[in-house]
């Protein structure tokens, strides 16, 4: 039998190695989804496949159903075919950056926590219609929430906002804005670029009467309640 050469034993040898590389890295899963996976374990009273988590559109993880989370794991954004999120009546401090990465989100709900601020990245949801931020501790909002184009409500409720950013009159296609017992004094002018709102909810803040008429000016074809 005739010898190969040392060059052919080089190439075939090079060929082998990425091959068997390729196998392990197909055949083992994602350290986070496993790290994720057992995360749900411990809250949770049924078991999540990796391939179930991969797949995912739908996650309730508010207390009604879950144990109470004070904390939520980095890894949440390994979720990218996640739709809708609940994570309602918990005690989250604060929300992870990773959540940007949730591109596919359209409902985020993080009602009744005891959120002080939301990372200036959850402006990147670019598909985000429906966030529920009612009940936190919230003083203010991040300018990058105006980058949120496609939302469609916005609730803030019993909060402590003192005021509402600017950028909030990029938000085209918001329809609903819920901004009751908070303590705000006034909205910025650009509120008056919402032209598809309808629904503008102001009780129980401290708003002039000067005030309350020059909101009513901007907002000629939108129901508001004072």
């Amino acid at each position: 039998m005739k010898k190969l050469s040392t060059g052919i034993w080089l190439i075939l040898s090079l060929c082998f190695s990425l091959a068997l590389s390729t196998a392990l890295l197909f055949s083992q899963p994602n350290k986070e989804l496993i790290s994720l996976q057992n995360w749900l374990y411990e809250i949770s009273d049924r078991k999540y496949s990796l391939n179930e988590l991969k797949n995912m559109k739908s996650l309730n993880l508010s207390s009604a159903y879950h144990k109470t989370l004070t904390k939520l794991p980095k890894e949440i954004g390994q979720l990218k075919s996640l739709k809708h999120l609940y994570l309602a009546a918990n005690r989250l401090k604060e929300l992870p950056v990773s959540l940007s990465n949730l591109k596919k989100l359209v409902l985020l709900d993080v009602s009744d926590n005891k959120l002080h601020s939301i990372p200036e990245e959850l402006g990147q949801l670019k598909g985000l219609e429906y966030l529920f931020l009612s009940y936190n501790k919230l003083r203010k909002l991040p300018w990058g929430i105006g980058q949120l184009k496609d939302l469609k409500e916005l609730i803030l409720y019993g909060n402590e906002l003192t005021s509402v950013p600017q950028e909030i009159g990029q938000m085209k296609n918001l329809k609903k804005l819920w901004l009751s017992k908070n303590k705000l004094r006034e909205l910025p002018a650009s509120i008056g670029q919402l032209k598809n709102l309808i629904w503008l909810d102001l009780r129980e803040n401290n708003i002039s009467r000067k005030e309350r008429e020059k909101i009513r000016k901007l907002l000629a074809n939108c129901k508001i309640k004072f």
